[in-house]
């Protein structure tokens, strides 16, 4: 049928003739995977990054980031989600984080995407790794970002600041402790230097969760 829409006659090829020249089989066209090819909306974005220095403005953010981040990367492990509950209460109130954030001894960073705080981290002054003979040393307490903008090398840019802190600190060394189960966590952390140097338990309510210990030296 035309685009018109008037009936065009079209000849009818013999039988003789499709017997001597089949249809090809040949396949001309290949559809696109749609799945495999799409691309993530977030990492196709450019996005302003920013890091800085948290202060007690930054209290809220930091407490309403901290529950978010733990319950994405950690909710699953914690076996009694009342614990969880009240790990976030006793951690992650505004107040606590206020009272961290007046600390010497605590250094926290925030990370802006276009302006919107989408992960903190913090690390311990002058705390010495369990069980080690590991002296002049402090502690990386958390790196975490919203899942949504993992990818955005984030992580790798909160660990350079605060490695760069330490520096020039004159610490000798940095650790952490990490769920052994966590093993995106882990491998992030081995990529960057971090190598195991034991474990410690984290309990949440009544229930010890195995961290192992790792470290770095700077």
């Amino acid at each position: 049928m035309s685009s018109a829409g008037n009936f065009v006659e079209r000849p009818i090829r013999p039988s003789e003739m499709i017997a001597k020249y089949p249809a090809s089989t040949k396949v001309v066209f290949k559809p696109k995977d749609v799945e495999n090819t799409k691309e993530n909306p977030f990492k196709a974005m450019k996005r302003s990054i920013k890091i800085r220095r948290a202060n007690l403005n930054d209290a809220v953010s930091i407490s309403l980031l901290g529950r978010v981040t733990y319950t994405q990367s950690h909710g699953s492990y914690i076996e009694n989600k009342k614990d969880l509950i009240d790990f976030y209460n006793d951690t992650y109130s505004v107040s606590k984080i206020r009272t961290e954030l007046k600390d010497a001894k605590n250094l926290y960073w925030i990370v802006f995407s276009d302006e919107l705080p989408v992960g903190f981290a913090k690390i311990l002054l002058n705390i010495n790794p369990p069980n080690s003979q590991e002296l002049n040393s402090c502690k990386l307490e958390n790196i975490y970002i919203l899942e949504d903008f993992i990818g955005h090398k984030i992580g790798t840019k909160l660990q350079e600041a605060l490695l760069e802190a330490a520096t020039q600190l004159h610490y000798k060394s940095i650790w952490l402790a990490v769920y052994y189960k966590n093993t995106k966590g882990i491998k992030f952390y081995q990529k960057h230097g971090f190598k195991e140097a034991g474990d410690i338990d984290f309990v949440v309510g009544e229930i010890s969760y195995r961290n192992l210990i790792l470290l770095k030296k700077i």
